[in-house]
């Protein structure tokens, strides 16, 4: 080592300091650069590095074995999640079902959770299928319904307004029956002629062949043949007496040669015996007596009858109490003749009786009516209750389809969360996780104790560092002192 240059100036007490320092210096330095630190420290940090290395590893395979964990965790939870989540969806499903039980009773839509999903999804789609379909089947028929639920309504409106205008119309014409038939017109004069026939008739002749409703030609008729059947009925004396000559001769008996040899009764046939003979010629001269026949004069006395009755019709058929009826037959032959002219006494008959048959004719429309305005009537009634009870199957239905709609999504849910499950089973089943029987909690523990111990060797690492730096800085520092200083002190 160089010795230094003292300058003359220099104090010996300066000079004694400066080795004294430079003593002191060097032993440091020396004990520095011998401190087992220096040797001890980098194998230390190779030591600590090569097991934080280690542990970087073990850590990495940590890391992939906890991510698989994670992972096959995370799907658990999933798993279990989308589980709990089918148990309280099919919950609600039952809850709806409850709810609309009355509709699913009604419906027969029968919906049972006890089952798989995609069973469950299956039978509520057919379900809203076939309700879908009944609905449009419904609609079409309230539809159908209502057009007839009009037509109803019209024919019972046109009815009714047929049977009002046939019913004035029956009452106008009960009004003019009634002034047809009053006193002192056409009609009721044809009547009461009829009405005499007939009791002259019951009196004299017990009973009458003309009835009340007779028509005015047939009452002429009448009268004509009675006066003919009466003019008849009486006998001339004279042809009396030889018819009852003729009775004596058809009586009398005759043989083979002409001669009379009996007499026997012209009615009966009967053989006579000599009274008997004596009474019938009696007899038979009274009655051809003409003055003193009581058959000539009991035929007289009911030629003074029938000719009273004679009178009685020719009166009834002219002038007398039926005027009128001669006048009617003249002028129904006038109206034949020339339908321009007519009588006040035809045309009364020939209205009351045309319109006596209108009448009833229209009687007949009106209880035809009547019984048909009944009948639409129900049917109104039955269109109606029908109608209604379509519109609420209609609306029931409805309501039971939105119900499916609803169900129907939510268990398509159902199958999608199903399809989730069984995907992540089947993952979970290949994934198999090397943790060699560890569970999550226990990697991730080893895990954090590793990393902590990692960063705790990091740690000492730079601490170590540190130490050896600051070492070998306070070398290099003690050692240019002793440089400076420019003497070497023994050991």
């Amino acid at each position: 080592m160089p010795s230094m240059v003292l300058s003359s100036s220099t104090r010996k007490s300066d000079i004694d300091e400066a080795k004294d320092k430079v003593r002191r210096f060097t032993r440091k330095r020396d004990e520095l650069s011998n401190d087992s630190f220096l040797n001890d420290c980098p194998r230390l940090i190779r030591e600590k590095e090569d097991e934080i290395s280690k542990l970087k590893g073990e850590i990495e395979d940590h890391d992939r074995v906890l991510k698989q964990l994670r992972q096959w965790a995370e799907d658990h939870n999933a798993i279990d999640l989308l589980k709990k989540q089918i148990v309280a969806e099919k919950e609600l499903i039952d809850e709806v079902k409850k709810e609309n039980s009355f509709l699913l009773q009604k419906f027969g839509i029968n919906i049972s959770t006890n089952t798989d999903e995609k069973t469950l999804a299956s039978s509520i789609s057919d379900s809203t299928i076939e309700i879908n379909d009944r609905l449009d089947s419904a609609r079409y028929a309230f539809e159908e319904s209502t057009e007839q639920l009009k037509a109803t309504e019209n024919r019972v409106s046109e009815l009714k307004a047929i049977l009002s205008h046939n019913k004035n119309s029956a009452n106008n014409k009960n009004n003019q029956l009634v002034i047809l038939t009053g006193d002192g017109r056409g009609f009721q004069k044809v009547k009461n002629a009829i009405m005499s026939i007939r009791q002259y008739e019951s009196r004299f002749f017990g009973n009458s062949d003309i009835s009340l409703n007779s028509e005015p030609h047939h009452v002429l008729e009448h009268c004509t043949n009675k006066i003919g059947e009466l003019s008849a009925a009486n006998d001339d004396p004279d042809t009396m007496i030889r018819t009852i000559d003729k009775l004596i001769e058809l009586g009398v008996q005759k043989d083979s040669r002409g001669e009379i040899n009996g007499i026997i009764c012209p009615c009966c046939a009967r053989d006579l015996d000599d009274e008997q003979m004596e009474v019938y010629s009696n007899r038979m001269n009274e009655l051809r007596n003409k003055e003193s026949s009581p058959l000539i004069k009991q035929d007289q006395t009911r030629a003074g009858q029938n000719l009273q009755a004679q009178k009685n019709y020719e009166n009834w058929r002219n002038l007398g109490k039926l005027d009128q009826m001669e006048i009617i037959y003249i002028f129904m032959f006038i109206l034949l003749m020339n339908p321009f002219i007519v009588s006040s006494g035809m045309n009364d008959w020939l209205d009351n009786k045309r319109i006596t048959l209108e009448l009833e004719s229209l009687k007949e429309v009106i209880c035809r009516d009547e019984d048909e305005l009944k009948n639409e009537d129900e049917k109104l009634k039955e269109a109606n209750e029908k109608l209604l009870s379509e519109k609420e199957d209609m609306i029931e239905l409805q309501q039971m389809l939105e119900v499916l709609k609803h169900l129907k999504t939510d268990s398509e849910k159902l199958v999608t969360k199903r399809r989730q499950i069984d995907s992540k089973e089947d993952e979970l089943a290949l994934m198999a996780p090397s943790s060699e029987g560890k569970d999550l909690r226990s990697v991730e523990r080893e895990h954090r104790e590793k990393t902590e111990r990692k960063d705790i060797l990091g740690s000492e690492i730079s601490s170590l560092n540190k130490k050896l730096s600051e070492l070998n800085k306070e070398i290099q520092t003690v050692s240019q002192q002793v440089r400076t200083l420019g003497f070497t002190v023994p050991l």
